[in-house]
């Protein structure tokens, strides 16, 4: 939401939120932009989970077969 210009409509929905609140982030690639933006919401210290690779690589164990 934040990379697609909700970021007025997040400010809105968390200044009517409690200020002991736990955020959370959930992202399938986290772009330099969007992480730069993110930080702005979360803790000075936050805990991040990956599954996987973060690198934007193709998964070298999958074959694609194409029948024509």
């Amino acid at each position: 939401m934040l990379d697609m210009g909700f970021e007025e409509d997040v400010n809105f929905i968390l200044g009517k939120t409690c200020s002991a609140h736990q955020m959370v982030m959930f992202s399938a690639t986290w772009p330099a932009a969007v992480h730069r933006l993110a930080q702005e919401y979360m803790d000075p210290n936050p805990v991040k989970v990956v599954i996987g690779s973060e690198d934007l690589a193709a998964n070298h164990d999958v074959m694609h077969i194409v029948d024509i």
